[in-house]
C-alpha cells in the first residue's frame, strides 16, 4: 500500500473522532516523515525505531523541539490507529529525543 492510500485510508477511519484540524495535522505530520524517508531510500510504511531517530536527528538541524515532538507523536497516534506496534515507545527514539532536546536548548 502507498502512503496516499494508507492515510486516506486512516483519515477516513478516524472521520468523526477528531477535529478536522487534527487529521489535518496527522496526516502532514505523517506525510513530512514519509517524504523525509523515501527520500532517503527507507520504507516509511510501517515506521521503524532506527528510522524515527535518524529523522530526530535529522530535523533537530532546522526544526525547533516542539514541532518535532510533535511530529512524533502524531506519528505514534498513527502507528496506534494502524494497529502497528508504537516504534515511538522505544529505547532508541526516547534516548533521540532527549539528544534532541539537549542539542535545541
Amino acid at each position: 500500500m502507498d502512503v496516499k492510500e494508507f492515510l486516506d485510508d486512516l483519515m477516513a477511519q478516524l472521520d468523526g473522532a477528531f477535529a478536522e484540524n487534527t487529521l489535518k495535522a496527522y496526516r502532514s505530520d505523517f506525510k513530512h516523515f514519509a517524504n523525509w524517508a523515501i527520500s532517503n531510500g527507507l520504507d516509511p510504511l510501517p515506521p521503524k525505531a532506527s528510522d524515527l531517530a535518524a529523522y530526530i536527528a535529522d530535523m533537530s538541524e532546522c526544526q525547533k523541539s516542539a514541532t518535532i515532538r510533535r511530529r512524533i507523536d502524531t506519528i505514534g497516534s498513527i502507528c496506534f490507529f494502524s494497529g502497528f506496534g508504537s516504534p515511538t515507545k522505544t529505547p532508541e527514539v526516547k534516548i533521540a529525543l532527549k539528544k534532541m532536546h539537549r542539542k535545541n536548548r
